[in-house]
Formats: structure tokens, C-alpha cells, sequence
């Protein structure tokens, strides 16, 4: 049987190279790969609640900085809620996530998006970046690709837009950003322009040193539902809890960010 052209054209595309729908979540009726579109993500069911929550808390016109874009479902969300005059900056060190990422964007038709090649830590420097289970992994000091890595102060200095609002997902580097953030950071809370962040803490010793800083700063913290599971029982530290750091100009939206249901259950620190 000969099959219709457009079937035969499909079947003929690597498979990274077929777009599908996204067909419920915040990237409802996106265009996703159909070679990452796994652990729920076409369904709208991947990490459901965490990206809901990202959803109600982006604003429009906001400077929105994607530390660990990965495949880019983080920097999708934040683009629809923010449009012009906002802009985003998404970092992604692994080429072969990068190419996902890039390959979204344009499909999405997004092209408000930097997208940035370098990991972000401590330091200016260069280091390596891989990791031996799923892309999702990947992280930095781990035998893989040769990266540029550098710090949040040191990418404001050389002119990338300020950040109103940190998304920090990185495996485990989530207490060097911060520590490269200082001079910045401080900086920003004496002008009152403190970012609002989500960082994802990955064991309890990251987790207290990233307390042990935004609080120093004057942030207000909420913990993810499950933070209190987790919290001095290091054996039952599965997966990644957030902490939501409030800056001191949205104190006065406390309220409503409790009652997001990923923070709902959640202590505040």
C-alpha cells in the first residue's frame, strides 16, 4: 500500500523533528517534540502543580531569568504570561538541551527569548557539564561537555537585562548562583528591587544554605507542600521542593501566593 505524502513526509523526520500538541497545563496548545514529550508533558500533567504555581506568579512586563531552562517548558509558560515590554533570559549550558529549547522557541513563535549558553554559579570560569542519567540530570563538575560558567552579578554587569523574577533549577548548584548573586542581590534590596525567585533545592544542606541567604536579604519564604517531609530525615529527600523567596514589594501578596496549591500545604520560614 502507498502511503499519502503527508504520512510519508512525517515518518521521513528524525523523530526530534515532529512537532506535538501540549494538550492541557499552562503550555495548553503549545508545540512540543514528540522526542521529549514524555513524564506527562504533552498530557499537561508533568509537575503539574509546580508549574501552575510558576504560572500565577509571573506578571506581566516582567524580566523573567530561566536558570536551567532544560527543553524549555519553564521558559514557555513564563513567555505567555509576560509579553512585551518584559523579556526573557534562559540558561541552558547542554547543547543538546539547547537544541530542544531553541527548537520550541521557534516553533512556539516566541522571539522574545535570549537564549543564553553558559551555566550560572559561584564564579567566571570554565568548568564541565553532563551527567550519566536523563538530560534532566545534568549538572555541573559532572565529565561531559566543556562549558562557560558565570555568576548572576558578573551577567548583570556585562549588560544582561536585571531580573525582576529567578527561576533556579540547577542539580544541585542552587547555593553557588545564590553565593554569585550576592553583590548583586545586595545591591538590589538597597534599592527595593529585590527579584521574586523560585529555587529548587535538591538536599537539606543546600536547602539551609539557600534559607540562610534569602533571609539574610529580607525575603519572605514559603516552602513547597512536601518541604516538611523531607526536612531532617536526609534518607527521604526525594526529588526537588521550592522555596518561594517574596521580595519586600510583594509582601502584600502573601496571601494569595499561600493559597497556590503548590505552596498550600507548605511552612513559611
Amino acid at each position: 500500500m502507498r502511503l499519502p505524502p503527508w504520512v510519508r513526509r512525517w515518518t521521513s523526520l528524525p523523530i526530534r523533528n515532529i512537532p506535538v500538541r501540549v494538550r492541557a497545563g499552562p503550555n495548553w496548545e503549545r508545540t512540543w517534540s514528540l522526542a521529549v514529550s514524555g513524564r506527562g508533558t504533552i498530557a499537561g500533567q508533568y509537575e503539574s502543580e509546580r508549574f501552575e504555581a510558576l504560572a500565577s506568579l509571573v506578571r506581566p512586563g516582567e524580566v523573567f531569568w530561566d536558570i536551567g531552562a532544560h527543553h524549555g517548558y519553564a521558559t514557555l509558560i513564563a513567555a505567555r504570561q509576560i509579553r512585551s515590554p518584559g523579556c526573557i533570559v534562559s540558561f541552558e549550558p547542554s547543547s543538546s538541551n539547547r537544541w530542544y529549547l531553541s527548537r520550541h522557541l521557534e516553533w512556539n513563535g516566541e522571539g522574545n527569548v535570549r537564549v543564553m549558553d553558559c551555566a550560572v554559579a559561584d564564579s567566571d570560569r570554565q568548568d564541565v557539564f553532563g551527567g550519566s542519567g536523563g538530560s534532566v540530570t545534568f549538572h555541573l563538575g559532572h565529565k561531559g561537555e566543556s562549558v562557560e560558567v558565570r555568576s548572576i552579578t558578573s551577567l548583570v554587569q556585562s549588560g544582561q537585562p536585571f531580573p525582576t523574577f529567578l527561576k533556579i533549577d540547577v542539580e544541585g548548584a542552587e547555593g553557588l548562583v545564590l553565593e554569585g548573586a550576592a553583590p548583586f542581590l545586595s545591591d538590589a534590596m538597597r534599592r527595593n528591587a529585590l527579584p521574586t525567585m523560585i529555587v529548587s533545592v535538591h538536599n537539606e544542606p543546600l536547602y539551609l544554605r539557600c534559607l540562610e541567604l534569602l533571609k539574610a536579604l529580607g525575603y519572605r519564604v514559603l516552602g513547597s507542600n512536601r518541604l516538611s517531609d523531607f526536612l531532617g530525615r536526609a534518607d527521604k529527600w526525594v526529588g526537588d521542593p521550592d522555596l518561594l523567596a517574596v521580595p519586600r514589594q510583594r509582601h502584600h501578596e502573601l496571601s494569595r501566593m499561600r493559597s497556590i496549591p503548590w505552596f498550600t500545604a507548605g511552612p513559611e520560614l
